[in-house]
């Protein structure tokens, strides 16, 4: 039976909460990983051993995309808007442009979205025309 990418992930934040050297823990993964030939999953396992790590530190990385690239008045209003729509985590706060987006902004962390785009809007002004 092959694990998957998560079951790996949560393996190996289960062996790294309680041990002494949480170094020698990542060696001993790595070394198991390419034993068993699992270097292709490594970026998976990762992603999703960081994102439980920062959950269980009451952490959230999230990712605000705009249009534009903003500035730090915009980006100090954008990170209250963030607060705001992920109550009780603290955040971490990651900016990227995305050229795609004709305007507003789109928040994303690992297993939530929240689309306040131009794009997003239009389209409901649609639905709501076509009826």
């Amino acid at each position: 039976m092959r694990l998957t990418a998560s079951q790996y992930a949560k393996a190996l934040l289960a062996l790294s909460a309680g041990a002494e050297d949480p170094k020698r823990v990542a060696s001993s993964f790595l070394s198991y990983a390419r034993k068993n030939r699992l270097t292709k999953k490594l970026p998976d396992i990762l992603r999703i051993f960081e994102g439980l790590s920062e959950a269980k530190a009451g952490k959230l990385s999230l990712s605000i995309e705009t249009a534009r690239s903003a500035d730090a008045a915009e980006r100090e209003a954008l990170g209250r808007l963030a607060e705001a729509s992920f109550p009780g985590k603290k955040l971490l706060l990651r900016y990227v442009v995305n050229a795609d987006l004709v305007g507003g902004v789109r928040m994303l962390s690992s297993d939530e979205m929240v689309d306040a785009t131009a794009k997003r809007r239009l389209r409901e002004l649609e639905s709501r025309i076509k009826g």
